[in-house]
């Protein structure tokens, strides 16, 4: 989450290495701003594509794919301690 992983997207493909790199910078300069995916912050839009890139091995570049879906929906459904989300 840090940028590290820039020279490992980017020979995917120039277009998920640029998404990588913006979305790394959005996160550090303005974590709760707005991303490109409407109602997720920077930080929610660095944070879920490095958790989908563990099933993929690609940067989504703004695309969830049915693992991500799967996940964030197990994440919104789950019983928290407390009753917190």
């Amino acid at each position: 989450m840090n940028g590290d992983q820039y020279s490992y997207f980017n020979s995917q493909s120039a277009a998920a290495g640029t998404d990588y790199k913006n979305a790394v910078s959005n996160a550090q300069s303005n974590p709760q701003g707005a991303s490109v995916i409407s109602g997720w912050t920077n930080l929610q839009y660095l944070a879920y594509g490095c958790i989908d890139t563990h099933n993929s091995r690609s940067w989504y570049s703004g695309t969830m794919d049915s693992y991500l879906s799967v996940f964030l929906q197990s994440l919104s459904s789950a019983n928290w301690p407390g009753g917190q989300k």
